[in-house]
C-alpha cells in the first residue's frame, strides 16, 4: 500500500479522522496503523523532498523500551499487555466502531506491540471516558523513556535516502518542520506498507 507523507494543511484532533502525517505537527513515538486491525509487518519511506527545516526522524526498538520499563518502571508492564481505546482515524468500514480496543504489547515468541500515545488519547476522549490509574501510569512511564535520547537513533532523511523498518518491533516519530513557500518544494514522502501475509487490501 502506497501513501503520500506531506502536510495537507489540515489539524488532527479527536475523531477528525486527520493523521498527524498529513500535518507538520511534531509526532509522538508510534508503529503504523497501530490504531487499527491490522498492521503492516514493514514500512518503507522514500525521501522525495525534505522540509525547509526540522523533521528529524527517531527510532527506537521495543526491546530498548521493554528493557528499560524492566529497569525503572517493571510495576507498569503488565497493564501495557491489556487493552487501550485508540481512535481509528475514520479507517474504519461503515457500521464499524470508531475506536479499537487493543493492549499495547503482546508476546507470540516475539515482542510486538502497537503504540500511538496520540491515538491512545484520542480514544479515550471520543469514549468519554478517563484513563485508569494503571493506563495512566503505563503511558506516562513510555513518555519518559521516549525522552531519553540515549536509547534513540536519530538522523535526518535526504532527498533520494530510504527507511526500511520493522513496523511491528521498532517504533518512530518525527520532529516538528517547517516547510518552503513553493508547493513544488514543499516535503514529500511516499510510504510503503508490507505484509507477509493476508489478502491484498487496507485489512485482512
Amino acid at each position: 500500500m502506497i501513501y503520500k507523507v506531506h502536510d495537507t494543511g489540515q489539524k488532527a484532533g479527536p475523531g477528525t479522522g486527520v493523521r498527524p502525517d498529513q500535518t507538520n505537527i511534531e509526532q509522538f513515538f508510534h508503529n503504523d496503523n497501530s490504531y487499527n486491525t491490522t498492521l503492516p509487518e514493514y514500512v518503507a519511506l522514500l525521501c522525495v523532498r525534505p522540509a525547509k527545516s526540522g523533521g528529524v526522524s527517531h527510532v527506537i526498538s521495543f526491546y530498548t523500551i521493554n528493557n528499560a520499563l524492566l529497569r525503572a518502571h517493571r510495576h507498569v508492564i503488565p497493564r501495557l499487555y491489556r487493552p487501550f481505546w485508540f481512535d481509528r482515524q475514520k479507517e474504519n468500514r461503515p457500521g464499524e466502531p470508531e475506536v479499537l480496543s487493543a493492549p499495547m504489547f503482546s508476546y507470540d515468541g516475539r515482542l510486538r506491540a502497537r503504540v500511538s500515545l496520540f491515538q491512545i488519547r484520542n480514544g479515550y476522549t471520543m469514549k468519554n471516558e478517563a484513563m485508569d490509574r494503571e493506563a495512566v501510569e503505563a503511558t506516562e512511564a513510555l513518555r519518559s523513556i521516549f525522552q531519553d535520547t540515549s536509547l534513540t537513533f536519530d538522523f535526518v532523511l535526504e532527498r533520494g535516502q530510504i527507511q526500511f523498518a520493522n513496523n511491528r518491533e521498532l517504533c518512530h516519530r518525527r520532529t516538528q518542520f517547517e516547510d518552503f513557500d513553493d508547493p513544488n518544494e514543499k516535503r514529500l514522502l511516499m510510504r510503503l506498507w508490507l505484509r507477509n501475509a493476508g489478502s491484498i487490501g487496507y485489512e485482512g
